[in-house]
């Protein structure tokens, strides 16, 4: 049972990651073509961000994001609640973007609300989970 969840959280992430990265690029191009430098330096970030969550998705079989950069440097991606935390960042980043009448606005602002449920989620889920990962207590021990 807790594998079948994680799975699902994973593929979440993944699918989260990526509808993020495509939104982020979505507003650079829009706002670049609009002439506001705000609102592209803050896609920008949108989509450095949603990647470094996406590359962060790839794990060792202890739990840790393989990649060594990630790993060096975003370690706490490896925890439910590094990851819950990380996507409140996350989240928050696509609701600055607020609420608006054209998609360059309402879409972040979307996937950031998507992107903080996803926070909780996680959080839920490392509650019932060791801090080494999401490797389950039963199997920790």
């Amino acid at each position: 049972m807790g594998a079948k969840i994680l799975k699902t959280l994973t593929v979440a992430n993944i699918l989260t990651a990526l509808a993020n990265t495509g939104i982020g690029i979505y507003c650079i191009i829009k706002y670049l073509t609009d002439l506001q430098p705000a609102e592209t330096v803050l896609a920008a970030y949108f989509v450095v961000f949603s990647l470094i969550y996406l590359v962060s998705q790839k794990k060792d079989d202890d739990g840790r994001p393989s990649l060594q950069l990630i790993r060096r440097n975003f370690g706490f991606l490896g925890s439910g609640f590094g990851m819950a935390v990380y996507l409140v960042f996350l989240g928050s980043l696509g609701l600055s973007f607020g609420w608006g009448s054209t998609p360059g606005h309402y879409l972040p602002f979307i996937a950031g609300m998507w992107t903080i449920g996803l926070a909780v989620v996680s959080a839920v889920v490392g509650c019932f989970h060791s801090r080494r990962g999401y490797e389950s207590i039963d199997e920790a021990t």
